[in-house]
C-alpha cells in the first residue's frame, strides 16, 4: 500500500501528531509559585479539591519518602481494619524522609496513629486530600498544632509557562478549558468539521 500524501491524510497525520503532543504536554508538572511558609521540619496537611496537583505534588517534594495512597484497595482495607499496624511500621524507624500518606481522609482513625507517631518518635508526615470535613464529621484528630496546614488550588496564570494575556492568542488556546485529555483540543475543532 503506498501512502498518497493528499491534504486529507497530511491533516491527519498533523492532528494525530498533535493530539498526541498535547496530551504529553499535559503530564508535565507545573512550578509552583505557591510558598509553604515553614514547612522545613513540620508535618504538613496539603487540602484541595480534585484535579489541583495534590499527589504529583507529593511525590515531586519527596520522591524516596515512604508513600503509601490510600486509593488503592490493599492498602486501604489493610490499614482501616487496624490502623494500628502503621504505627508498628515506623516507632522503631529512623528516617530523615517525611512519611507520604496521600487521601488521608479516607481513613480518620489513622491521624490517632499519625499524632503519636510525631510525638514520640518525632517522624515528620507530609498528608493530603480533598477536604478533613470527613474527618470532623467522625471526631477525628486533625493533631491540632502538630501540622501545618495548606490550601493547594487550581495553577494560576504565571505558574503555566507560555501563558500570556498580553500578547494575545497562543499555543496555549490549542489545550482544551476541561482536564479531560480524551477531548480534542480547541484548536483543531475547524479541521475536524472540515473532514
Amino acid at each position: 500500500m503506498r501512502l498518497v500524501h493528499t491534504p486529507v491524510n497530511i491533516i491527519h497525520v498533523y492532528l494525530i501528531l498533535s493530539c498526541i503532543f498535547a496530551i504529553v504536554v499535559s503530564f508535565i508538572m507545573y512550578k509552583r509559585k505557591q510558598i509553604f511558609q515553614g514547612s522545613g521540619s513540620e508535618s504538613l496537611f496539603f487540602w484541595g479539591a480534585r484535579q489541583t496537583g495534590k499527589s504529583t505534588l507529593l511525590k515531586v517534594l519527596s520522591p524516596d519518602a515512604p508513600y503509601f495512597d490510600l486509593l488503592k484497595g490493599d492498602v486501604f482495607e489493610r490499614f482501616s481494619r487496624n490502623p494500628s499496624i502503621f504505627r508498628e511500621m515506623f516507632e522503631t524507624a529512623v528516617t530523615r524522609e517525611p512519611i507520604i500518606l496521600d487521601e488521608v481522609q479516607r481513613i480518620p482513625a489513622l491521624l490517632n496513629e499519625i499524632h503519636w507517631l510525631i510525638t514520640n518518635c518525632n517522624l515528620r508526615f507530609i498528608m493530603s486530600g480533598s477536604s478533613p470535613r470527613n474527618i470532623l464529621r467522625n471526631k477525628g484528630n486533625l493533631l491540632g498544632g502538630r501540622a501545618l496546614r495548606y490550601e493547594l488550588y487550581p495553577l494560576v496564570f504565571p505558574e503555566i509557562p507560555g501563558f500570556d494575556l498580553h500578547s494575545g492568542p497562543s499555543t496555549m488556546d490549542c489545550y482544551p478549558v476541561t482536564t479531560f485529555h480524551r477531548k480534542v483540543p480547541n484548536c483543531y475543532q475547524p479541521i475536524l468539521e472540515v473532514i
